[in-house]
């Protein structure tokens, strides 16, 4: 609940070192706002540069989580990080993953828990409902249901409703980093740590595939270059691009 703290465990993170136990399948964060979207940045967020000043209540701090293996390995390497830079103790607490949606209820009902009760550290994801970064930073303005952290900001609420309130990019650019200056940095409020990678094995042929943040598929602009590839697949994907048709569509 203190600024300074907060500060002090981020700054004591290596986000590559936590992101490198997944193999190439995350990469480390530093914003809020993920690559590909209007307002991402590589300079945002504090640096993760040892140890700072900062006087963390005795005892130990709990960490909350639902996740692999894998997520309990990072958080081994954090609570090492926490021990040596910080001189803080801290303790895991796995949680499955229905009894963290009950917490995560609980958090977001009108009778929370007191603040003392909470969690220290809660480990938490998002994908976006559709390709904007007013998907990300809506999370935490003071009327959403998916603030957890019940962090309440006046100048955060108006620098986000300024951003969408305009078609201006370059306009919604300048006020993205303003209001993740203020998350990330000034109050360090979350500290974003991975972004999950999305991989495809594509033919050398095949012409018009694009990634895309949402992690979507569409083949309207899918074609071979060439008529070396038949069969049924064949045969169907010409006929999703006749239909304009995209993944799921019915």
């Amino acid at each position: 609940d203190k600024v300074e703290n907060r500060r002090a465990f981020v700054r004591a993170m290596n986000r590559e070192e936590l992101a490198s136990f997944f193999a190439g399948a995350h990469r480390a964060a530093s914003g809020w706002i993920p690559p590909g979207l209007v307002g991402y940045s590589a300079n945002l967020g504090l640096p993760g540069e040892g140890s700072a000043p900062a006087k963390f209540p005795s005892g130990s701090l709990v960490i909350r989580f639902s996740g692999s293996d894998t997520w309990n390995l990072v958080f081994q390497a954090m609570q090492r990080s926490m021990l040596e830079k910080l001189q803080v103790k801290s303790k895991l607490e796995p949680l499955e993953g229905r009894d963290f949606q009950k917490l995560l209820a609980q958090l977001a009902g009108p009778s929370r828990p007191r603040l003392e009760t909470l969690p220290h550290l809660l480990l938490l994801g998002w994908v976006a409902d559709y390709p904007d970064p007013h998907s990300f930073m809506n999370l935490f303005t003071s009327a959403s249901e998916n603030n957890y952290m019940r962090w309440k900001s006046p100048a955060y609420d108006q620098l986000v409703e300024a951003a969408v309130s305009t078609q201006d990019e370059s306009v919604r650019k300048r006020y993205y980093a303003e209001a993740q200056k203020l998350l990330l940095e000034d109050e360090a409020v979350i500290m974003p740590l991975s972004i999950s990678s999305h991989q495809a094995l594509v033919r050398s042929n095949l012409r018009g595939v694009h990634l895309n943040v949402l992690d979507k598929w569409y083949f309207q602009n899918v074609e071979f270059s060439d008529d070396s590839w038949s069969g049924f697949g064949r045969k169907i994907l010409l006929r999703i691009h006749k239909r304009g048709d995209a993944p799921g569509s019915s």
